[in-house]
């Protein structure tokens, strides 16, 4: 069984036909499970160390701001793209 959240928007991307097997369909429900829970952004905490992570290519660039907070979860607290 298909993911239907991801299917749609997977069939048209690109020229390559799209492939629907077990790595994609774990891929898709890892990341509806992810956002079904806790919130993906959190506000800084003062006093923590942050942690940047740049990326770029030949048609972007981007970076994501992250935090291990004082429950000793790293969360994103802000991203650019």
């Amino acid at each position: 069984m298909g993911c239907h959240y991801c299917e749609p928007q997977l069939n048209d991307m690109g020229t390559v036909p799209f492939q629907l097997n077990a790595k994609v369909e774990n891929d898709c429900k890892m990341l509806n499970d992810t956002i079904g829970k806790d919130p993906m952004m959190a506000l800084h905490e003062e006093g923590d160390v942050y942690a940047l992570h740049p990326e770029s290519s030949n048609s972007g660039v981007g970076v994501v701001i992250s935090q291990k907070q004082q429950d000793r979860e790293t969360r994103v607290i802000a991203f650019w793209s």
